[in-house]
């Protein structure tokens, strides 16, 4: 089908906001859900008070306030044609196609339509309430509305009695007539968790307090019910004329203490005189109060003081039998609802009709897809709910099992068992509609599905419709919108749900499965950390309905166990862990594959344990362990190589008497279950040469669980992702991957990305960074499409027919389900990438969180110079503080909201982000292109006065421009209670507080200091501290010159010489001290401060040192020994300075701290030697060579295993054009002479964020010795040798002529080694 038409729409009331009702919150909602749909949308309403002319609100909803003054009831003055200039202005202005009226007593509804038919528009109306036919009102209401919508092109009511009640009134023929009933999302109301005393009965009235919602009678129901129940207290919300007299009721009857005015109520749908559909009946119902619905649930009465004193005597007297929990499950079974989805091929009205279900439904101004009703599926234990194709005629109603997700009014499933005939339960069945696609099977997980006709004719029972070409039923009802182009029919059915054990025909069946995969935060050696984690991932991917729950590689231990691996306790302690999870109910009804140490015989194995209800069907010991770079796997494991078959294990005597399972399947083999087969490859198997999934995938192994330990590499996911496409691309098959996320004890970062990937094409994929202890990702998937594909591959099916057998474990379980609606797929997705500043900004944040959290110190501290490296740091920091934060601007907007609500207190209303989502755009600013993201927030308000209120009633959407970091991941307003109360005791909250905004939280765990000496200028001040303003940092200004002066003194008292700098007349050696000894007086100073500064300001802890120096620094040796690069960690330690000043020039507009901009663009200098007119230091100047250089130098060295012969070569290909051999000889000469000068500084660099393929960190990634000959003699002679052969003097290569390649020569190309050595995308 094609893109369905977007419409421009035009909302026509009376009623709208700032004015609050059920009329005005309906049109909003559902304008925003027609908005979200890609239609345009415009209110137009009359003024109300000084808000006159245009506004817009959330998502450019364009709203009219036309100049027209309410008289009656907020109604305008009826004028016929005095609104017809406006309206046709707006109309023609607007390019209007379609006019949506709302209310019957709405004059400005009446009159716009009329116009619009005038005009030849198209219109729909929508009646909200009842009216009578004898009053005097109610008979000129119902002559203005036969004549108004007389030529209406369709009309909506929300119940069948509004319905029958609207038919009557207009003469509208009942087929225009459509019924879109009410529903409530029974998940958002629940009984509260303890049964409330029964020594005080608290009654609720919350209504707007005007005649046709009742309010009269309380003023005579009140007083007497008071007197005969001396425990009952009122509660009235609400305001309108009728308070007076309510006012005056309380005070005549002295009911001051049990009659509670709360006044007006926002957002308040309650039950009333006229009311078509209470939808606060449902919601009441669902939290298990006494409204309507059965006898048993129910208590009604007649619109007369008397009546009502005697119904609410019954309802105290039936109060103590009530069981909130019951009534809340039975209001489940009956008031459950459907999400809709997207409509196509209808005409006009139908899809307006449709695409006002989405509010009608309640889903306001959450997404309308099956992601929206997640929440709900989980809470209850079902299957996520698919967009359905439906077309509403009357009830719409569809079944899953025995529990139905509904739409219909009260009186239809009141009467539902009367006019079911099939020997179903009460809500066994149901009559309704559906639209079907061409070429869509449905296949009902019922033993009896009929098909029924307009006027109920039964036809023959029936297993599938396929819609193909005409249907082939006897009774089959065409709506006018037919189209033979795209096959759509529609049918009504009843559908017995009463036995729904079995599908009624085997060839129905699809084997869908739903799989869990998780980013798990482990700590290693940890368990009770790990374990927990391993517990909540399950019970999460359970509830989801998941029949397969993977995890991180080694998640027991955790990854970074490093020789504690080699202890037995270490593994002792795995076993204790997998016992306790085995004898719970953790594996029942899901296979789990658990990542933990295992010794068989003498050698240890890393492996996969699978389990699956309490017993552990197979062991898969790792074959290929990881060796290189920061891996050191066959340190501590053996791989396995008896690939041939599957051995015995015995396990441990401690388990084996517990599970009752004295051995297990142990090696290189797969698990075949009834209608799937699933298999393990660990981590590091994927990526070598011979995968073992293609010999899985040959031997029918269709869902692959890779469990991995991966770290954080800038710019490494993209070679991940293609490994995981390429395994499944040509070959078919699901791919699921699992992996760790946080610093579980180490200088690595795991960054998550758990992902699935099926056939090519990856379909669910979890956050790179995030501050979570859990994340899980599902995907629904359809095994068959792999099998499909695999049919079709010849090569594949030849492959296949002679390969090589794989052992495998029978176990007689059915993982997946058959063919059901109700059951969505997931579909392809666009994989999220982040861009390397991101990359930056959170990688590094999301490490220092987890170090912070778990070290027991209570913040940072940083030298800040006001350069780029440590300025780098503190906006780390601001963005870790970003992260778990939400930020107070978003809780001022929101307060701006309600004051001009007329809610002044701050305190009064609650606030909490439910979901966001980020829309990129382009800025112009200053005719320069700024990246930037428009940001939308979802906040959830609830008014504090207002207990009585449902915590869902409110819901309103902001949006506007934003740090989309912030809207990612602000963890504590998203309600993570682990990071909140990590939060709290980090940041010694007190009193029920918490952070609520980014820099009061940085002020009370981040120090800055800015070590000045005489030798800083006034620029690097000023910035610091600008910068630290920006952050929010606790900012202090030192000066080390008296310190400095003193040791200088010292030395000339004990050597009676004086050294100076070298602009000064001093040699290099006095240069090099002098500098020396301020870095090192800052490095002790830092210490300090980060020691003492928590006790000054009586906080308990220590603070954490921040170093700062970046990868480059490290690989020339150009920082101090000891100096304060020498810190307790450094986020930077491993990033280039290439990487960091494109950062800074991204987080001063994405992070919002515009000083880093300056501090980018100012050259970067150390500050350790007088500033002189003719002489200022610089650091490239300094080190004899540049950034880029250094890079390129260290990509050649690492990654491409460079020596100094080998690098002059490249680099001869590399700057052969603009250096002359001798030219490029000097310079591999000189950086291999100071980078083996400072090789020994490795030794004792700050533990760093390992983020570079170059990195020469000494501890575990770049093993080499820390003393060299420095003269490198036979090396460099050899280098001597090549440049005398090459005429090394002069130019030996051309420039190319091809503008588009500047790595390539006149003569050819460079090689893939010296291209390589500038791509930051080389060692992966």
């Amino acid at each position: 089908m094609g893109e369905p038409e977007k419409h421009r729409i035009l909302m026509v009331s009376d009623f709208f906001y700032p004015n609050f009702g059920g009329v005005e919150n309906h049109i909003y909602y559902l304008s925003q859900c027609l908005i979200k749909e890609g239609h345009k949308v415009v209110v137009m309403t009359h003024a109300y008070q000084n808000r006159s002319g245009v506004r817009y609100m959330t998502n450019g909803l364009k709203v009219y306030y036309v100049p027209w003054k309410p008289f009656l009831m907020q109604n305008t003055l009826p004028t016929f044609f005095g609104t017809l200039s406006i309206t046709r202005t707006i109309l023609i202005r607007e390019k209007i196609s379609l006019v949506h009226g709302h209310q019957a007593f709405s004059t400005l509804c009446h009159e716009a339509l009329m116009h619009a038919r005038t005009m030849g528009y198209k219109v729909v109306f929508t009646d909200h309430s009842l009216y009578g036919f004898s009053d005097v009102g109610s008979i000129h209401m119902n002559k203005v509305l036969q004549f108004t919508l007389a030529d209406v092109t369709q009309a909506i009511c929300v119940s069948h009695t509004s319905k029958e009640n609207t038919v009557l009134r207009s003469g509208l023929p009942p087929e225009k007539v459509y019924v879109i009933p009410n529903a409530v999302d029974t998940a958002m109301f629940t009984p509260a968790p303890e049964r409330l005393s029964r020594d005080e009965i608290v009654i609720v009235v919350i209504s707007r307090l005007v005649y046709r919602k009742g309010a009269d009678l309380l003023v005579e129901v009140i007083p007497e019910v008071c007197r005969l129940h001396p425990n009952v207290r009122f509660i009235v919300g609400g305001d309108g004329p009728k308070r007076v007299r309510l006012e005056e009721m309380r005070e005549k009857h002295s009911l001051q203490d049990r009659v509670d005015m709360l006044g007006a109520v926002p957002h308040a749908k309650v039950r009333s005189l006229t009311e078509a559909f209470c939808i606060a009946i449902l919601e009441a119902a669902s939290c298990g109060l006494l409204t309507v619905l059965p006898d048993d649930m129910v208590v009604l009465a007649a619109p007369d003081p008397t009546t009502m004193v005697h119904a609410i005597t019954r309802a105290i007297y039936m109060l103590p039998q009530i069981d909130p929990q019951d009534m809340h499950n039975r209001a489940f079974k009956q008031l459950n609802m459907i999400v809709f989805g997207p409509l196509v091929t209808l005409d006009w009205g139908e899809a307006c009709i449709l695409d006002s279900m989405l509010d009608l439904v309640g889903l306001k101004a959450v997404e309308h897809s099956f992601w929206a009703l997640r929440r709900l599926n989980i809470h209850f234990g079902l299957p996520s709910v698919p967009y359905l194709w439906h077309l509403g005629r009357e009830n719409i109603l569809y079944s899953y099992d025995s529990k139905f997700f509904a739409l219909a009014s009260l009186a239809t499933m009141e009467g539902r068992k009367k006019t079911c005939d099939s020997g179903a339960s009460p809500i066994g069945a149901a009559q309704g509609h559906l639209l079907f696609r061409h070429n869509v099977e449905l296949g009902f997980r019922s033993s009896s599905v009929n098909v029924l006709g307009l006027g109920e004719h039964r036809v023959t029972q029936f297993s599938r419709l396929c819609c193909e070409e005409e249907p082939k039923f006897t009774s089959i009802y065409h709506p006018k919108n037919w189209t033979r182009k795209s096959r759509i029919g529609v049918v009504s059915v009843e559908l017995d749900v009463s036995n729904t054990s079995n599908p009624s025909n085997e060839k129905l069946k699809m084997r869908l499965l739903k799989v869990a995969t998780c980013n798990l935060n482990q700590w290693a050696m940890d368990f009770d950390c790990n374990l927990s984690n391993i517990k909540q991932s399950i019970a999460e991917a359970k509830a989801a309905g998941a029949m397969i729950r993977l995890g991180p590689e080694l998640e027991i231990t955790g990854y970074g166990c490093e020789d504690h691996f080699l202890e037995l306790d270490t593994v002792a302690h795995a076993w204790e862990c997998l016992k306790e999870l085995l004898l719970g109910d953790w594996t029942d009804g899901i296979l789990c594959s658990f990542g933990m140490p295992v010794i068989k015989d003498s050698e240890r194995y890393n492996c996969q344990v699978l389990c699956l209800n309490r017993k552990i069907i197979m062991i898969r010991p790792k074959m290929w362990l990881a060796n290189d770079g920061n891996y050191r796997e066959l340190r501590w494991f053996t791989a396995w190589k008896s690939k041939d078959h599957l051995e015995d294990f015995h396990l441990p005597s401690e388990v084996s008497d517990a599970l009752s399972q004295t051995t297990v399947p142990f090696g290189y083999g797969y698990v075949q279950f009834l209608d799937t087969a699933v298999a393990a490859e660990v981590c590091e198997e994927l990526f070598t040469p011979q995968p073992p999934h293609a010999e899985l995938a040959l031997n029918g192994v269709e869902v692959f669980m890779n469990a991995s330990g991966s770290h954080h590499q800038l710019r490494k996911l993209d070679l991940r992702n293609r490994a995981f496409i390429s395994a499944t691309h040509t070959r078919g098959g699901v791919y699921m991957y699992s992996n760790h996320q946080g610093c579980d004890g180490g200088r690595l970062y795991y960054d998550g990305c758990s992902c699935v990937v099926v056939n090519g094409d990856m379909v669910a994929q979890g956050s790179q960074f995030s501050l979570k202890d859990v994340e899980m990702v599902f995907a629904q998937i359809d095994l068959d499409a792999v099998a499909s594909l695999r049919s079709s591959i010849s090569s594949f099916q030849e492959q296949a027919s002679c390969k090589a057998k794989v052992s495998k474990v029978f176990v007689p379980y059915k993982l997946c389900q058959p063919f059901n609606l109700l059951m969505s797929l997931s579909s392809p997705l666009k994989i999220r990438y982040h861009s390397p500043e991101e990359e930056i900004a959170l990688g590094p944040a999301c490490w220092l969180w987890d170090y912070l959290r778990r070290s027991g110190a209570s913040g940072f501290l940083l030298p800040l110079s006001g350069g780029a490296d440590s300025s780098s740091v503190a906006a780390i920091v601001g963005s870790m503080c970003q992260l778990l934060v939400f930020d107070n601007r978003i809780v001022v907007i929101v307060h701006r909201f309600f004051r001009s609500l007329g809610v002044q207190d701050k305190n009064a209303v609650d606030i909490r982000i439910t979901s966001c989502g980020v829309a990129e755009l382009k800025m112009l600013q200053h005719g320069q292109n700024l990246g930037g993201s428009l940001i939308y927030f979802v906040v959830k308000f609830k008014v504090n006065s207002m207990s009585s209120m449902s915590e869902d009633k409110q819901t309103i959407e902001f949006c506007f421009l934003y740090n989309s970091i912030i809207t990612v991941n602000a963890e504590i307003a998203n309600g993570d209670k682990q990071i909140k109360a990590d939060a709290i005791r980090i940041g010694h909250y007190t009193d029920g507080q918490f952070p609520t905004d980014s820099k009061e939280f940085a002020r009370r765990i981040f120090y800055t200091v800015f070590m000045g000496s005489e030798n800083s200028s006034e620029a690097t001040t000023t910035r610091a501290k600008v910068l630290a303003d920006e952050v929010g940092s606790w900012h202090l200004n030192v000066s080390i010159d008296g310190v400095v002066s003193s040791l200088i003194s010292l030395f000339q008292t004990l050597t009676g010489k004086r050294p100076r700098y070298k602009v000064d007349g001093g040699s290099n050696i006095e240069n090099l001290g002098l500098q020396n000894i301020q870095a090192r007086v800052r490095m002790v100073l830092a210490f300090m401060l980060a020691s003492l500064l928590p006790w000054v300001h009586n906080k308990p802890g220590f603070y954490l040192v921040l170093g700062s120096s970046n990868v480059d620094e490290g690989l020339r040796g150009y920082l101090t020994k000891y100096d304060c690069s020498s810190a307790d960690i450094n986020p930077i330690g491993s990033i280039s300075k290439m990487d960091l000043r494109t950062f800074l020039k991204w987080a001063a507009v994405h992070l919002g701290y515009s000083s880093l901009a300056e501090i980018e663009a100012a050259p970067p200098t150390a500050e350790l030697e007088p500033i002189r007119a003719d002489y200022s230091q610089l650091d490239e100047v300094d080190m004899g060579m540049t950034y880029e250089e250094l890079s390129v130098y260290g990509r050649l060295r690492k990654i491409f295993r460079c020596g100094p012969l080998s690098m002059f070569k490249n680099l001869c290909y590399k700057w052969g054009t603009k250096l002359t051999p001798a030219e490029v000889a000097d310079k591999v000469k000189y950086f291999f002479k100071y980078y083996s000068i400072n090789r020994h500084k490795m030794t004792v660099m700050t533990p760093s964020y390992h983020a570079e393929s170059y990195s020469p960190e000494d501890n575990r990634f770049d093993l080499r010795q820390f003393l060299y000959n420095v003269r490198w003699p036979y090396q460099f002679r050899k280098i001597d040798e090549l440049v005398n052969e090459l005429d090394g003097d002069k130019i030996a290569l051309t420039k190319s002529t091809d503008g588009e390649n500047v790595n390539v020569t006149a003569d050819g190309g460079m090689g893939v080694v010296a291209a390589g050595s500038g791509d930051p995308r080389a060692g992966f």
